[in-house]
């Protein structure tokens, strides 16, 4: 019997099915490849969103620093200040809390980077101090303590919050500044090198001061133990810490008190001295010549309208040749006046930091100086029965000086994406 021949299979479809599968795979791997590249542009423009955010963020921390450095985010020791900044035109600043100062930004118009709001909420520019949680205290920062963050001595310490926005993403930036210090080499509570002259009711003291003591402390009162004494709570430091004291009066001459004028320090008085008068200002500040103009500026041939910040009097342009006569009618004041020749001050002033007169120096008014006042030559204090007070302070000079010296820096710094 023969055997039934073998007949093949027609594998003509076998191409086909094959052709499919391969199609297939090759658009899944085109689907994986497509979606993986969307995702990946999603992802890099979120990353460029979120980092334009934290630009933002840290330009804002710009304004707000620089809005310190100016004297628009108020320094008044109020530990419930707060400064926010808007992200309006003048005018269109909203209505405020008592404690809170509103300012329109500073950007140029038209040109407005998202690090604010228009609008009152949680988004706005803010500065404010660093405080304890009832905020009744002020912390603030002296690298000569340790802790160096306190309450009791050093330059104020503010907290910036910046949230900076880009489409749905945004970051916030939390910093904490102080501004940079400037050390005073202060010699005594008021100096005068060729004499000083205190009339009735005049009180100076050398003891130091804390440099939030209250406008008119002293003034009535001087150093008897009272409220509104220089030492009415030696226990909280009101208003005395107990350290760094200098004397009361210094001269190279004569110091004239009258009765009813009153020196305290470490000694009162020093008279008749053959040393300590200052070659040049830039020793209180513990500067070269150089350095100490470069910071002084430019001269002014009068007194501004605002004695906050550092002002600069002279007449000539020619460096202490003390030919300048110039008068100061009073007023309200911190930093430090600087004045190549003769000063008189007619009106009542009020004053923390430094005046550093070339000259002679002549009040004819009621004063209250928290920090230190130089004459190159004769300084007199003719408050008569007005009252007036010169108080030490090497916290108020630093603070001031460093305050109105336009710098200032970081002590902590902290992003929220």
């Amino acid at each position: 019997m023969r055997p039934t021949p073998h007949v093949p299979r027609s594998e003509r479809g076998m191409a086909l099915v094959v052709a499919l599968l391969v199609l297939m795979v090759l658009s899944l791997l085109a689907t994986v490849l497509i979606s993986s590249v969307q995702l990946e542009r999603k992802v890099s423009s979120q990353g460029q969103r979120a980092m334009t955010a934290l630009n933002c963020a840290e330009a804002g921390i710009g304004e707000a620093i620089s809005r310190l450095r100016n004297g628009d985010a108020p320094d008044d020791g109020n530990p419930r200040r707060v400064t926010q900044i808007f992200l309006t035109v003048p005018g269109g600043v909203p209505v405020t809390g008592t404690d809170t100062t509103a300012l329109n930004t500073s950007q140029p118009a038209g040109q407005w980077l998202s690090y604010s709001t228009g609008a009152k909420g949680p988004d706005v520019l803010t500065i404010e101090y660093k405080t304890d949680p009832a905020r009744t205290v002020i912390y603030r920062f002296d690298n000569t303590r340790n802790p160096a963050i306190q309450t009791v001595s050093g330059r104020p310490i503010f907290r910036i919050t910046s949230v900076g926005h880009r489409g749905r993403a945004s970051a916030t930036i939390i910093t904490e500044v102080t501004s940079r210090p400037m050390i005073g080499d202060a010699r005594a509570a008021t100096l005068g090198w060729q004499e000083i002259k205190y009339s009735e009711d005049c009180y100076v003291c050398g003891f130091n001061h804390r440099a939030d003591t209250p406008t008119g402390t002293a003034a009535a009162h001087g150093r008897n133990g009272a409220p509104w004494a220089c030492n009415e709570n030696p226990g909280l430091d009101h208003w005395e810490v107990g350290y760094r004291d200098l004397p009361g009066g210094l001269s190279g001459g004569k110091i004239d008190g009258k009765s009813s004028s009153q020196q305290s320090g470490d000694p009162p008085v020093l008279e008749r001295q053959a040393s300590g008068m200052y070659a040049g200002p830039w020793e209180l500040l513990d500067m070269d010549a150089g350095a100490f103009y470069s910071w002084l500026g430019n001269p002014r041939p009068s007194a501004p309208g605002s004695l906050h910040g550092i002002t600069h009097l002279d007449n000539d342009g020619v460096r202490q040749n003390r030919s300048g006569t110039f008068s100061i009618p009073g007023g309200d004041g911190a930093g430090m006046i600087y004045v190549d020749g003769d000063l008189r001050i007619d009106g009542d002033l009020t004053f923390r930091g430094v005046i550093y007169v070339e000259g002679q120096l002549r009040i004819d008014a009621h004063l209250w100086v928290l920090g230190t006042v130089v004459a190159g030559r004769k300084l007199e204090i003719n408050s008569k029965d007005v009252g007036s007070a010169v108080l030490y302070s090497s916290d108020a000079i630093e603070e001031n000086l460093s305050k109105y010296g336009n710098e200032y820096t970081t002590l902590s710094w902290r992003e929220i994406n």
